[in-house]
């Protein structure tokens, strides 16, 4: 008798929580796929081309689960969370991110997350990797030798330590091309 109360509110939790699940689903990522899906279409276009390499890069500097992570957490804060009008605390902004992350593993191809990377992977004026190389190199992403490619993608996790130009930048470009 004790056992089968115990298995029916442990049922009625799991139900309550799969329920909040959905609810959260619709109201905080289920809105923002038509977004996601025009961001990826437009780093399509604007990275035209073999990505094959600068994603092996990429990977290699940042890791395969550093991509994702790096591309769910900045699609959450640019579409969702800074148009949160409610208290922002940091633990709900931790939690959404990683229901965003599995949202996003579960909603796109590894293909589709690393395009969605290359377009949250940076800011300088605007969004992206390629504005990045531009602005610093002059040229497209994909026509930048390897050397600048790397530099712009290293620039990713830390944009004032790793700054075109500076030794800290040089010292990590060196690296890197070793390890790739």
């Amino acid at each position: 008798m004790l056992l089968k109360k115990l298995s029916n509110i442990l049922l009625i939790f799991c139900l309550i929580v799969l329920l909040g699940l959905v609810v959260w689903y619709t109201n905080s990522f289920y809105r923002f796929t038509d977004n996601i899906d025009e961001i990826i279409l437009n780093s399509k276009v604007e990275l035209a081309g073999d990505l094959t390499k600068l994603q092996s890069i990429a990977i290699s500097i940042e890791s395969e689960q550093g991509v994702a992570v790096w591309a769910s957490r900045q699609a959450y804060k640019e579409l969702s969370y800074k148009h949160y009008v409610g208290k922002k605390s940091h633990l709900v902004f931790t939690l959404n991110s990683l229901l965003w992350g599995a949202s996003l593993q579960a909603y796109l191809t590894e293909d589709e997350l690393f395009l969605l990377w290359c377009h949250f992977a940076i800011y300088t004026d605007k969004w992206g990797i390629n504005n990045a190389a531009i602005k610093y190199f002059g040229k497209p992403i994909l026509e930048l030798p390897i050397e600048e490619q790397v530099a712009i993608i290293s620039m990713v996790k830390a944009p004032k330590k790793y700054a075109i130009g500076s030794r800290a930048l040089e010292k990590r470009v060196r690296k890197m091309i070793g390890e790739i």
